[in-house]
C-alpha cells in the first residue's frame, strides 16, 4: 500500500519513504487492533467498558506518550490484558469517592511529573512542543477523571474510566517500562516494529 501511495506521489526522498510507510504500518496495526478487540468484547458482552477503556487509553496516549512494545503482537497482547484487567477490576470493585479523589491526584501527579514519553522511533525534538504535549496530556486527564463525578455514572463506568488511566499512566513510570521491556524480550513473537 505504503509503494503504491510513494509511487502515486512520485516521492523519491528516502526519508519520507519511510515516515510514509511506518505512517501505513501504524495505522493499519491500529485499526487491526481495534476491530480484534471489539469483536473479543464483544463475544463476552463487555463491550461498553472495553470501548471505554481504549477510548481514554488513546486519548492520553497521544499526548502523554509511553512505553512501546516492539510489534503489533506484542501491543495487542499486552493492550488486551490491560483492557481485561480494566474490565475485571470495574465490575468487581467498589471504590468510595474519597479513594477516587485520592487516586486521581496521585495519577495526575505522576502525570504531571513524567510526561511526555516519547518513543526512540519518534523523539520530541523542542522544548516547547514537550511542554505543550505535558499541559495538554494533564488538562485531558484531569477532565476525563472529572466527567464521572459530573455525570454521576454507574460504578464500573468510572473504574473503567480511572483504571483505563491508570495503566496509561503506568506507560510512563520505570515499573511500565519494565513490564514493556519483559515482553519485549521475548522472542517468539519478535518479527515486525511499532
Amino acid at each position: 500500500m505504503s509503494k503504491t501511495i510513494i509511487r502515486e506521489l512520485n516521492i523519491q526522498d528516502n526519508i519520507k519513504k519511510a515516515k510514509i510507510n511506518y505512517g501505513i504500518e501504524c495505522l493499519l496495526g491500529f485499526m487491526f487492533k481495534v476491530i480484534l478487540l471489539v469483536i473479543i468484547f464483544s463475544i463476552f458482552d463487555v463491550l461498553k467498558l472495553a470501548l471505554i477503556s481504549m477510548f481514554v487509553s488513546s486519548i492520553l496516549r497521544y499526548s502523554s506518550g509511553g512505553v512501546h512494545c516492539n510489534t503489533y503482537l506484542k501491543c495487542l497482547i499486552l493492550s488486551g490484558i490491560f483492557i481485561c484487567l480494566t474490565i475485571i477490576i470495574s465490575v468487581n470493585v467498589i471504590l468510595p469517592h474519597t479513594t477516587y479523589l485520592l487516586f486521581s491526584l496521585i495519577l495526575v501527579s505522576i502525570n504531571t511529573y513524567k510526561s511526555p514519553v516519547d518513543p526512540p522511533q519518534k523523539p520530541i525534538k523542542t522544548t516547547k512542543k514537550r511542554y505543550l504535549c505535558k499541559i495538554i496530556s494533564t488538562v485531558l486527564l484531569i477532565l476525563i477523571l472529572l466527567i464521572p463525578i459530573w455525570f454521576n455514572f454507574n460504578n464500573d463506568i468510572i473504574n473503567a474510566i480511572i483504571f483505563s488511566c491508570f495503566f496509561q499512566i503506568l506507560s510512563l513510570t520505570y515499573f511500565g517500562r519494565l513490564i514493556v521491556n519483559y515482553i519485549n524480550n521475548y522472542d517468539i513473537l519478535s518479527k515486525g516494529g511499532e
